[in-house]
Order: structure tokens, then C-alpha cells, then sequence
């Protein structure tokens, strides 16, 4: 089962991909359950089924991303067994009426008993085009040494030729078994994807191994960035995914579990993006016309409003943000009476650069001889979000709430009294 996060049918609520392999003989089923206000519908929007009886078709389901830019989400499915274990994927295109009858790509694996399709997933955008890219792994390549593939979007859709293919080192490594996106883990604005080795050391004695390759303006690079290896038979690397950012510093974050840790109990790992640092944010406060408000300043009264800028970026790689701004007297809650809530009209490309996009927001009709104190998050949507006829989601995913460096008995900025303002500092 999966989460699809984008919604297949454009209208801002995620819906759920279920795979039912062992339906009629073996044969496979997924189907897809569409969100909304009260939660997901009792009854599928759309199901798919496998082409022949013992494809296990629905083997491996996953959110693709928008793969095509059209601003629906699409979706993947392996079906492992297909061709006598050579193993085929799909990817279905959503539209404003749904997943299409028929894939609109396919691949099917290059060599009998390669069991391409035995894990699939939305890569994130590894080149920086704006179009959602997917990995595909096939554990059973070369005597299960296994090996994985990354397919990029386009305007078309996926390509037909893999971008980067990478290949496990050593027999029964099963490389590819477990493949994810892992957002974007070094903050150069290309996601990374993590490829999980769960048998690296042979079957008899599988400790497992883990493969992190990062993104670039090419794809995905050929050498691993980064690897870990588990200990003992846990199987470290079974199964890898990509966690968003758990800790808000701007950077991807992923997990890796292993079943077989301490008598089969089974542990989980939590790995962070970027190590120690966090993304620049850099809050900054302005008087209306764009001249500097110093912490704890005094802003004119005459517009009744104060500029807030921030940088924002997308622990995921290139997506699109807005910038919501909450502004409350000084001693009162956030959400409490008085406070002023504003949303930036546009949705800003967070671009590559590591330091993301600049966004200003005016926030108005603040109250005069009040002091403010006030907090800043980025919202985020898929790139292609602007496209005509896409709705964004009712609650977008977002960063944590950031506040102003410097602030003084719980207070950014005074509102002054009239036309002119001095600086003003709180004692």
C-alpha cells in the first residue's frame, strides 16, 4: 500500500494505492482509493489488473510524483513475476478524470529471472527540470546481486532509457530489493535516492548493506555518496524510505530497517540529511516601503503593515512555496483574538539553489501603539501546481514555524503612532 500524496485527480486530497498481488491466480490487482473532506471513499476510483495469471501485478505500488508535468499525480506498479520472473513495470497517468485505462509506460526487465519491479518508487526530481522521477529496483539481476534503475519525467512523460542504472557488488546482495527517493539530503536543491542491499554478505550470513546516490543537473551520479553496512544476519537495508524532514532543518531525512535484528524482533534506523547544519532561512523584518524595521523597532502606523521575508526551500528537491506569515500582540498565543494570518498570493519555485527563493509578504492592517511578535512557514506544493485547472491541497505540507532572531520579552516590532517612526526598545 501506498500514500499518493499528489492526488490522482487534481483536486488537493491525497489518495491511497493498494496492490493485491495473489488476486485471480496469482494474477494481481491495485486499486486506488480516492481522498477527500471525510477520508477516503469506501469503494475504489479505479483498478487495475495484471495482464497474466501469475504476474503478481501489484507486487510494488508507489506514488510516482507528476512525471509528466501536467499537474496530476501519476502512480507505478511492478508486477515482479511477469514473463516468467523477467518482471514489468507501469505508470499510470492521472488527468482531471483519473488514472487512464492503460499505462502510459511501461518497461519490462532485460533478462529472465531479474524480478524487475520487486520494489518501485517516486525518486523526487534528481535532475532539477521540474518533472518527478522514479526508481526501479531488480533484485534478481547477475545471481541477485540486483540492480536498480532511475527513470526521468519529461513533458511526455517517463523516458524509455534509464538515466542511471547502478548494480550490487557481490552475489545475493539483492541491491534494488528495497529502492526510495530520500529528498534532498545535501541541500543543493536535486533529490537523492537510497537503494537498500537487505542480503549483502549472502544469504547464509546477510548483514546488509545501504547505497545513498545524490541527484545532480544530470540525474543521479554514478558513484555512491554515501553507504552503511549493518552487523550480524539483521538484514540491514530490507527495506529504505525517504521520511520528508523529521527535524525541520531543511534537509531530507531517511530510515532503514532491519528485520532480522536481534532474533527477528527488527529495528528501524533513522539517518538525518546534511549531518549537523540547517538550510539558511534568514528571517528578515521591513518597514512597508522596504526600509529596514530593527528588532524591536517602531514601524509606521500610516500603512498598518510590515514586510516579512524569508528564504524558502523544500527538503525534497525543486517544488514550488508560499510564505505564511502569523502576526499577534505581544503576550497573547498564536490564534488567539488578534491575530492576523497572511498567505502570499504566489507560488515561487524554490529553484536548486541551495538557498532556495527569497519571499516577501505584506502583512496588513496590524493595530496602532501595539507591540508584535510574529512567525513564518513555508508552504509547499508540486512544481507544476500553477498548470490551469489544478487545485493545490486545502492543507499544503509545510516547514516548522520559524521566528525572529533577537526578539525581547516576547516582542519583534512596535506599530507606531502616526506617519513617522523612531526606534523604540522595550525595557
Amino acid at each position: 500500500m501506498a500514500l499518493f500524496g499528489r492526488g490522482r485527480n487534481g483536486d488537493g486530497y491525497p489518495d491511497v494505492i493498494v496492490g493485491s498481488d495473489k488476486h485471480n491466480a496469482d494474477r494481481g490487482k491495485v486499486s486506488v482509493y480516492l481522498g477527500g473532506g471525510s477520508g477516503y471513499a469506501g469503494t475504489p476510483a479505479w483498478s487495475g489488473t495484471g495482464e497474466n495469471a501469475g504476474d503478481l501485478f501489484g507486487r510494488s505500488v508507489a506514488d510516482a510524483g507528476d512525471v509528466n508535468g501536467d499537474g496530476y499525480g501519476d502512480i507505478l506498479i511492478g508486477a515482479t513475476a511477469y514473463g516468467s520472473t523477467t518482471g514489468k513495470v507501469y505508470c499510470y497517468y492521472g488527468s482531471d478524470a483519473g488514472l487512464g485505462a492503460n499505462p502510459g509506460w511501461s518497461v519490462t526487465g532485460e533478462t529472465a529471472n531479474l524480478y524487475l519491479g520487486r520494489s518501485v518508487a517516486g525518486a523526487g526530481d534528481v535532475n532539477g527540470d521540474g518533472y518527478s522521477d522514479v526508481i526501479v529496483g531488480a533484485s534478481g539481476y547477475n545471481g541477485d546481486a540486483g540492480r536498480a534503475y532511475v527513470y526521468l519525467g519529461s513533458s511526455s512523460g517517463l523516458l524509455s532509457t534509464p538515466q542511471w542504472t547502478g548494480t550490487g557488488g557481490s552475489a545475493e546482495e539483492n541491491f534494488g530489493r528495497a529502492v526510495s527517493g530520500a529528498g534532498d539530503l545535501n541541500g543543493d536543491g536535486y533529490a537523492d535516492v537510497i537503494v537498500g542491499a537487505g542480503f549483502y554478505g549472502g544469504y547464509a550470513s546477510a548483514t546488509g548493506k545501504v547505497y545513498m546516490f545524490h541527484g545532480s543537473a544530470t540525474g543521479v551520479v554514478s558513484a555512491a555518496a554515501w553507504t552503511s553496512v549493518g552487523s550480524g544476519t539483521e538484514k540491514y537495508g530490507i527495506a529504505v524510505n525517504g521520511e520528508g524532514d523529521v527535524d525541520g532543518d531543511g534537509f531530507g531525512d531517511a530510515v532503514i530497517g532491519s528485520w532480522a535484528y536481534d532474533s527477528d524482533r527488527g529495528r528501524i534506523s533513522l539517518f538525518h540529511g546534511n549531518g549537523y547544519d540547517s538550510r539558511l532561512v534568514r528571517l528578515r523584518q521591513f518597514k512597508s516601503a522596504g526600509k529596514e524595521l530593527h528588532p524591536w523597532g517602531l514601524a509606521p502606523a500610516n500603512d498598518r503593515s510590515v514586510q516579512i521575508v524569508m528564504n524558502a526551500t523544500y527538503p525534497l528537491g525543486r517544488a514550488r512555496a508560499k510564505l505564511e506569515v502569523q502576526a499577534v500582540p505581544a503576550g497573547k498565543a498564536f490564534g488567539a483574538a488578534g491575530t492576523v494570518t497572511n498567505i502570499s498570493d504566489t507560488w515561487y519555485d524554490t529553484t536548486t539553489a541551495t538557498n532556495g527563493v527569497v519571499i516577501t509578504n505584506l502583512v496588513n492592517w496590524l493595530d496602532k501603539d501595539t507591540l508584535y511578535h510574529w512567525r513564518a512557514r513555508a508552504l509547499w506544493a508540486p512544481y507544476a501546481c500553477t498548470n490551469t485547472g489544478i487545485t493545490t491541497a486545502p492543507f499544503p505540507p509545510h516547514s516548522p514555524w520559524r521566528s525572529f532572531e533577537g526578539r525581547v520579552d516576547n516582542s519583534d516590532f512596535r506599530m507606531g503612532f502616526g506617519s513617522t517612526g523612531t526606534m523604540f526598545m522595550v525595557k
